[in-house]
């Protein structure tokens, strides 16, 4: 009997190796598995062999592990025979692992808030600094040589103010011309200006336009407002040798009146400065024509704008220039470069479709037109919606005033843009002209108002670039995912002196323990076969 057994096991053996040798494909991890089963089936074991491993074995396999890992610590809990010195180990171990536990945690959070900081730079451009776009806005709004023409006079035809709306306007006007009837008809405290224009005839000329539908307000403004070429005085400079005219001013509707913006967007290609200083950007002389006053704003002169070349202008932006003054403005460009969602930023890339490039400004403003077009089924003055689309009428203008109180902005959806460029401007002002400027401008320019009126109308306007750099503060992860590496790795080699290795170690340990096991299972079940 005992020869048989001594046989069978015999065979287990060779069973095991055999296996283990087909099975496994690194040299090493099968040293490992050979050693283990000649140690187990060796010696006594030959002759005590029994299906289930003893807890021994097991027990002295983890020893062997724990007192050669690289997890400190581990091998004073299991490699020491006092009982004290491995509760005070256990205790050190715990310790550790729960306050790494914390730090996990702590830095598990502070990734999920995503947070952000900002860096700041100063870049140079070597094709120059784009050059902003300058909108300016009489704040006389319309033209009165253009409002006393009168029906039979040449001119009226020949600078095409004889729109559709005049003929409804000349049967019930009386003796007001069209402009000052189309005035009168537009304006509430137009009457206090024009003599003619009584509460009679301005309900009148309101009914018929309003039931006609051939009055366009944008027309009106259009062919009455104040051309640019009848407030530019003497030249017009940019840079240092590139003159300028009428022609490089885009015409542009707003709630201002007739506007007239340089470097507009609908030029084919921006201008660029490449020096500092007022006097190497662009130069001009306006006249206000004061004395000409009609309707407009609460005071005399120009309100200047200087935005980001776009079709709607961002009156947050503007100034106002008064007449008779040398306006020197120099303007700092900043660019700001913010992070999208998930980040706090939350910027945006919308496209506007006609409001052009995305800012808050036109987002919020395209909200509010969307709102008085959906409710009220017309749109604001000088609105880049779609011309299918008409002005709001006399009776629609209540109906827009209404939905404007009731809504917000926040119902808009309306971020901070991903990326844009601002003008931060400091302006100074001096009396303009002198005395002996006065002289000059007269004789060069063919000027023939007297001085007084020079004097008190005339602004002298000068914009550039206050630096040839400009401020850019870009936003950036100031945690991502190599931050929490770097920490959860720091603080485990502090905590427990061991690194990503050592999990691999402890995972190699484990997968030899199940490969071992269901090596054994299987040179059980093929013993029991044979028997």
């Amino acid at each position: 009997m005992e020869s048989a057994y001594s046989l069978r096991t015999q065979f287990e053996f060779n069973f095991l190796l055999t296996s283990a040798t087909r099975a496994l494909v690194q040299p090493a991890i099968f040293a490992y598995v050979q050693a283990y089963v000649k140690r187990y089936f060796s010696g006594s074991n030959l002759k005590t062999f029994r299906p289930n491993k003893p807890a021994t074995e097991m027990t002295e396999s983890w020893n062997t592990f724990a007192s050669n890992t690289s997890l400190h610590g581990l091998r004073h809990v299991f490699g020491v025979s006092s009982w004290f010195r491995r509760i005070f180990w256990i205790l050190c171990m715990l310790a550790a692992i729960l306050f790494y536990i914390y730090i996990l945690s702590s830095n598990i959070r502070k990734y999920k808030s995503l947070p952000i900081d900002t860096r700041t730079s100063y870049e140079f451009n070597k094709n120059g600094i784009p050059f902003p776009a300058v909108t300016i806005c009489n704040l006389n709004h319309f033209d009165k040589f253009k409002l006393d023409l009168g029906y039979e006079d040449k001119r009226f035809k020949t600078q095409g103010l004889d729109i559709s709306a005049c003929d409804i306007a000349h049967n019930i006007s009386g003796n007001l011309t069209c402009g000052h009837a189309l005035l009168c008809a537009t304006f509430e405290y137009a009457r206090s200006i024009m003599k003619n224009c009584t509460t009679e005839i301005r309900d009148a000329l309101k009914e018929a336009l309003e039931t006609s539908r051939s009055f366009d307000r944008e027309e009106f403004v259009s062919r009455f407002g104040n051309e640019i070429e009848s407030m530019l005085v003497g030249p017009c400079m940019f840079s240092f040798s590139e003159n300028c005219s009428a022609k490089d001013f885009v015409p542009i509707i707003s709630k201002a009146g007739l506007c007239h913006t340089f470097n507009n967007h609908m030029h084919e290609k921006n201008k660029h400065l490449h020096l500092a200083g007022a006097e190497t950007g662009l130069r001009i002389i306006l006249d206000t024509k004061g004395s000409w006053r009609t309707i407009g704003g609460r005071s005399v002169g120009f309100d200047v704008i200087i935005h980001n070349p776009s079709p709607v202008l961002p009156w947050s932006q503007g100034f106002h220039v008064q007449p008779g003054t040398n306006v020197k403005v120099l303007i700092q460009a900043t660019k700001y470069i913010r992070l999208p969602k998930p980040y706090k930023s939350a910027c945006s890339r919308k496209h506007l479709g006609d409001y052009g490039n995305y800012t808050r400004e036109h987002c919020i403003l395209k909200c509010a037109n969307d709102a008085i077009t959906q409710d009220c089924g017309c749109r604001l003055l000088g609105s880049p919606v779609s011309k299918e689309v008409p002005v709001c009428s006399f009776k629609a203008e209540k109906c827009s005033h209404e939905v404007l109180e009731k809504w917000s902005q926040g119902s808009c959806s309306c971020q901070l843009p991903c990326e844009e460029i601002t003008y931060q401007s400091s302006t100074t002002y001096s009396k303009y002209p002198s005395e002996t400027l006065l002289h000059v401008l007269k004789d060069r320019f063919n000027l023939n108002e007297s001085e007084t009126y020079l004097k008190s109308n005339l602004v002298n306007l000068r914009i550039g670039f206050a630096d040839n750099t400009h401020q850019v503060f870009t936003e950036y992860p100031s945690y991502d995912g190599e931050s929490l590496f770097a920490d959860l790795g720091g603080s485990m080699g502090l905590l427990l002196g061991c690194s990503i290795l050592t999990l691999v170690e402890f995972l190699d340990y484990l997968c030899m323990k199940i490969y071992a096991f269901l090596c054994s299972r299987n040179t059980r079940t093929a013993a029991e076969q044979n028997e």
